[in-house]
């Protein structure tokens, strides 16, 4: 009898979180968006850019002050871009825990590129913090395999987020071009609570001479503020009774589960 009336209990109690999952699901969210651009009509003044080379002669052009941000295979060497968009969360901006239901990064090209082989950036989560004045000789990848940044899920995520257009061989990629790229992906494990630590521009081009150079955070030529990296994003965030009810939910079915071991 005392098994029997055990099992309906973890049965009422799996009802009950059942019905709290389904309530919290009819909850009305809140979706917005926001944009983050050096120097937009918010007054956003939280991006970080630069970019370096891994010769091993330790050259290093990283310019906070520059106008461009660029990735290449140039002289054997390898030119990685970062681009970094603080404070996008918390502190009146997007509220942790939101769902990021898309997120785009947009870079312009300032003036005529001209390529050899096709030309495009692979986009990389990067997984450790820098800034724009010293990111070259940071230490956080000093031990790694190479000189610059390392696609080894330390420093930086091995997979892509996404490429950039690839363009085909032999032209040039046309000042004032824009490139959209969807990062939606890591903007949510920034809401998660992953540290935001920007984003790694990697060449795909296949021999010395293709290079990508994209408006930095500094820029003020054609096109002037506006050409500026952007990141722009649409998220929603439940209200507090979704929250709350997912949790009673949680409580209630680790209840149930426990009062059927037990029976």
């Amino acid at each position: 009898m005392k098994a029997i009336h055990g099992r309906r209990r973890a049965q009422k109690l799996v009802a009950a979180a059942i019905g709290a999952g389904v309530v919290a699901g009819n909850v009305t969210a809140d979706a917005a968006t926001m944009s983050f651009q050096e120097g937009d009509s918010n007054s956003y003044a939280g991006t970080q850019d630069t970019w370096f080379s891994n010769r091993t002669n330790g050259e290093s052009n990283g310019f906070p002050e520059g106008t461009f941000v660029r990735s290449a295979l140039w002289s054997s060497a390898n030119q990685q871009g970062l681009i970094k968009f603080d404070g996008v969360f918390g502190g009146g901006a997007i509220p942790l825990g939101s769902a990021i239901d898309s997120a785009t990064l947009t870079l312009v090209v300032p003036s005529d590129i001209t390529y050899a082989d096709g030309e495009a950036n692979a986009v990389h989560q990067m997984l450790v913090d820098w800034v724009e004045t010293d990111a070259f000789a940071a230490t956080q990848w000093a031990g790694g395999a190479s000189e610059g940044i390392d696609l080894d899920d330390n420093e930086a995520a091995s997979v892509a987020v996404a490429d950039t257009t690839s363009y085909a061989v032999g032209g040039v990629i046309p000042a004032g071009t824009t490139m959209e790229i969807d990062v939606t992906s890591v903007v949510q494990d920034w809401s998660d609570g992953a540290g935001n630590f920007g984003l790694l521009l990697q060449s795909l081009g296949q021999s010395a001479g293709n290079g990508l150079f994209v408006a930095s955070s500094e820029y003020a030529g054609a096109g002037g503020q506006a050409a500026r990296p952007l990141l722009t994003v649409n998220y929603t965030v439940p209200e507090p009774t979704t929250a709350l009810l997912l949790g009673l939910g949680s409580v209630l079915m680790v209840a149930a589960v426990r009062a059927l071991r037990q029976y």
